[in-house]
């Protein structure tokens, strides 16, 4: 306990501040001959932020070891980025989801894209934080 102590090692998923890692994504390649590829050409980074502290949960809790298995999901996210929906296109799928129910921006981005960009909401899904960090990343939200 006293080395949790020392270092302030926090369980990754009670962090209250969730400014304190940025997740980010480096790509080996630039065209891909399917998803596959385009996932095993990522590597994910996890980097303290904003002076936080937390480098030591980093290495501690294996964070990039952990995350860099989630390349899929990253892929996924860096070619949603790729696609560049314009405004015109979010505010059509918006438009017609109003006779269903009313959306959002913050909507349209769970809904469709399946990003929480909540910070508060972070907590309550799974990889909320890594997709959101990745996802703002590629200016895709």
């Amino acid at each position: 306990m006293a080395d949790a102590d020392k270092y302030k090692l926090i369980n990754p998923y009670l962090l209250e501040d969730t400014d304190g890692i940025q997740f980010k994504m480096e790509l080996f390649r630039s065209h891909f001959a399917n998803f596959e590829q385009c996932a095993n050409s990522i590597k994910i980074k996890v980097e303290e932020a904003n002076h936080s502290g937390l480098k030591q949960n980093i290495k501690v809790f294996h964070l990039q070891e952990i995350y860099q298995s989630h390349c899929d999901i990253a892929a996924e996210i860096y070619l949603k980025g790729k696609l560049k929906m314009p405004s015109t296109y979010r505010q059509k799928i918006i438009n017609i989801m109003k006779p269903i129910m009313p959306i959002t921006e913050h909507d349209f981005n769970q809904l469709i894209l399946g990003i929480e960009d909540n910070p508060q909401q972070f907590k309550n899904k799974s990889l909320s934080k890594f997709k959101a960090d990745l996802a703002k990343n590629e200016m895709l939200i």
